[in-house]
């Protein structure tokens, strides 16, 4: 009895440790979000300047992948994309996001912590269609490199068994199709569907079993946006 409280207890307490991990580094990264907005909004609001920003929110659901492969993520996104108005149709710059990569298995007997985060710096392009003086169609295409630092573990107790991985980073690459509504002639709403690929290296770092590998997580994202 006192063997599994003890259990009990590591267990919570690393993912007391995760969780505060992954809040202090979403903190950083939304605080960054923000400023760039704020910036933006004061530097970019004259009619006259090219210069924009496009701020997107969002959720990526995961994509099976089939076969005897490990697991896809789904989790939610935030991306702060500053660019320069090229035309009435093109916006394109760098952009920095966020990816908050959840994996909610079902163990029996065991522990598996597997969650991280991506934060991916990437180039990006969007082009809207003239139809209407409101409702625009757009194609978009962001891609870079997802910056990935996080430990996945894997415990089980009956049979003992061990399990841990230091995940790494690797290409980011987002399509997406969509439509723009325009609140005036500087700001848009924005509507989209993508696709969010992230691959990803997992180096093994206890020796048990497993082996390291190159993984790539495919999901599909609904994402609101506000362009100006």
């Amino acid at each position: 009895m006192i063997a599994l409280l003890i259990c009990l207890c590591n267990s919570f307490t690393k993912r007391m440790d995760l969780c505060i991990k992954h809040y202090i580094f979403m903190k950083k990264i939304a605080l960054i979000l923000a400023v760039l907005s704020a910036l933006s909004m004061n530097i970019f609001s004259q009619e006259e300047n090219n210069f924009g920003m496009h701020v997107e929110v969002g959720y990526a659901f995961s994509l099976p992948k089939g076969g005897n492969d490990n697991f896809n993520y789904h989790g939610l996104n935030i991306l702060g994309m500053p660019g320069y108005h090229v035309s009435e149709n093109l916006f394109t710059g760098v952009g920095i996001g966020l990816y908050d990569y959840r994996y909610n298995p079902t163990i029996v007997g065991g522990t598996m912590d597997v969650d991280f985060i991506s934060a991916p710096i990437f180039i990006h392009g969007l082009y809207s269609f003239f139809v209407d003086p409101k409702i625009n169609p757009f194609v978009g295409l962001k891609i870079g490199y997802g910056i990935v630092s996080d430990k996945l573990n894997y415990t089980m107790e009956n049979p003992k068994a061990e399990w841990q991985m230091k995940a790494s980073g690797g290409l980011y690459l987002s399509p997406s199709v969509g439509v723009l509504y325009s609140l005036n002639k500087r700001h848009k709403l924005s509507l989209g569907l993508s696709y969010d690929m992230q691959q990803y290296r997992l180096k093994k770092t206890v020796v048990a079993y497993g082996a390291d590998s190159d993984e790539t997580n495919s999901a599909f994202a609904v994402k609101v946006g506000w362009l100006f």
